[in-house]
């Protein structure tokens, strides 16, 4: 019986070292290394570490995090960063969520932005893009003091509660990129200069307040295949820009307030043809152009060939009359 005793003895701690170096290697093989970025990002500590000085471009995020007042901090240096949200939100009460330094680029796939502000912060020129990017903001989603440039084939919602969806001193969609913005201050409102809508890209601006949906203080820029639809829900304008370039067919839905018209421009000397529609009707300060909207790529075509024909003949026929004085 004491043999018994004392072999038990023995084994019962045996036993418990096993059982917990069983635990022990269940607990590693489930483990998170939160220092890679890859593997999830869970705390507001961890994301400003990894914008700070962080290994590797890409930031996954394991859940939604709140920075409380923090903002995170980008870099030309460090960047360009791309987010990958995996649905989760980002949120914080600062002055902005994230601050981009002159020359800076970030991604944003993914993720909604919650600003108790701005949303995205830009001290100079910067490039952000993403998919499935929603910026909610207080104030403005996107406030850039330089040029701004949305990267190719993005896709993002920009919304401010006080503010515009968009302000910079200019903006340029490249190719493929969809930005839909809401503003009560103007939804998009480039500062200075132009605004440039690349190949297939896609620009939407609504409001319902007393500001133009789009105000351009430069030229609007349109190249083949692209669209801006502007919507004022409210009082004024739908666009208000300072000059229109089109290459190619390009289509404008442009809808006034109340008081405004679907399209103001303050300067137009060519006969532009495009699709889509203006109400009110278009109106422009000065110059001796015209806009004329039809509804397919082929009336484009056939319309601006008519357009041309007109301005032919009477130049044809000043040119006979200045030949017929000088031969008499």
């Amino acid at each position: 019986m004491k043999k018994k005793i004392v072999l038990f003895s023995i084994l019962l701690p045996l036993v418990f070292l096993c059982a917990c170096s069983a635990e022990e290697q269940q607990a590693e093989d489930y483990h998170i290394d939160l220092s890679d970025p890859n593997e999830g990002i869970y705390t507001a500590a961890d994301l400003i570490a990894f914008f700070e000085d962080g290994e590797g471009d890409t930031a996954v995020l394991g859940g939604s995090i709140d920075l409380a007042g923090e903002m995170l901090k980008l870099t030309k240096l460090r960047g360009p960063i791309t987010m990958q949200g995996n649905g989760n939100s980002l949120t914080s009460g600062g002055d902005c969520v994230i601050r981009l330094e002159d020359g800076a680029a970030l991604t944003l796939n993914d993720i909604t932005v919650v600003a108790g502000a701005d949303g995205l912060g830009c001290l100079g020129d910067a490039q952000i893009g993403g998919a499935g990017c929603t910026i909610e903001a207080l104030t403005n989603a996107v406030h850039c003091v330089g040029g701004l440039t949305v990267m190719k084939d993005s896709d993002m919602l920009l919304s401010g509660t006080k503010g515009s969806g968009l302000i910079a001193e200019s903006v340029t969609l490249s190719s493929g990129a969809r930005v839909t913005a809401t503003g009560t201050q103007s939804a998009v409102r480039t500062l200075k200069n132009d605004v440039t809508l690349s190949e297939n890209a896609f620009l939407s601006a609504t409001t319902s307040m007393y500001y133009s949906a789009l105000k351009c203080s430069g030229i609007l820029r349109m190249q083949d295949g692209s669209k801006l639809v502007a919507r004022n829900e409210g009082s004024y304008h739908g666009a208000e820009i300072n000059g229109l370039i089109v290459d190619g067919v390009v289509t404008i839905e442009a809808d006034g307030g109340g008081h405004g018209v679907g399209l103001f421009l303050f300067d137009l000397h060519e006969d532009i043809v495009l699709m889509g529609h203006c109400e009110a009707a278009a109106r422009f300060e000065s110059g001796d152009g015209s806009l004329t909207f039809v509804d397919t790529p082929e009336a484009v075509e056939g319309k601006r060939a008519e357009l041309a024909a007109g301005r032919e003949e009477p130049a044809a026929v000043e040119q006979a009359e200045a030949t017929e004085a000088t031969e008499s």
